[in-house]
């Protein structure tokens, strides 16, 4: 066995350079292939490779991967809530000192262009309406242009986030 950079035997599953123990079948023996055989075949054919070792110990070898990824998805969707939160707690901070309140936007929403907080579905409802009034004033400009992509990009949000989430409750690793 030789030893790597730094003096200790390769360890393998860690050191890329390790070699993967395989067990070979004589050609002699041709038909007699048993239990031992099929093992020996399972880790000569995976050799090498990242499910190398997983024939015998039924992956518990690589057992900590799970684990990590676990971690990894964890981590980054608290990364991710943290970054929405502080993003919006900048908004409200300059909102309030520029104008004196925090939620200033709110009522420039609701002044300007009578937007006010509510459903997704009478967001949709509304600009359906405005783009179905739109065809049958003969403004195909401001409906094909404004009204119709602004549906399309709505529903595709929704589209892409139920098929991020998955089954409600389901519990499936992923």
């Amino acid at each position: 066995m030789s030893e790597n950079d730094n003096g200790r035997p390769p360890i393998p599953g860690v050191d890329q350079t390790a070699a993967q123990p395989t067990v070979s079948v004589s050609p002699a023996q041709p038909g007699a292939q048993g239990a031992q055989g099929a093992q020996g075949q399972q880790g000569a054919s995976g050799a090498g490779t990242p499910d190398a070792g997983k024939g015998s110990d039924g992956g518990k070898r690589h057992g900590g991967h799970t684990l990590r990824n676990a971690l990894v998805g964890l981590c980054g969707g608290i990364v991710g809530a943290l970054l929405v939160t502080l993003g919006f707690a900048a908004y409200c901070y300059i909102n309030w000192r520029v104008a004196g309140n925090p939620f200033q936007f709110l009522i420039y929403q609701r002044e300007h262009w009578n937007q006010r907080t509510g459903l997704f579905f009478s967001t949709a409802a509304y600009q359906t309406d405005n783009c179905l009034r739109s065809l049958t004033t003969g403004g195909w400009r401001d409906a094909l242009g404004l009204w119709l992509p602004t549906l399309i990009a709505c529903f595709s949000a929704l589209g892409l986030l139920a098929a991020g989430t998955g089954p409600v409750g389901a519990g499936k690793d992923r």
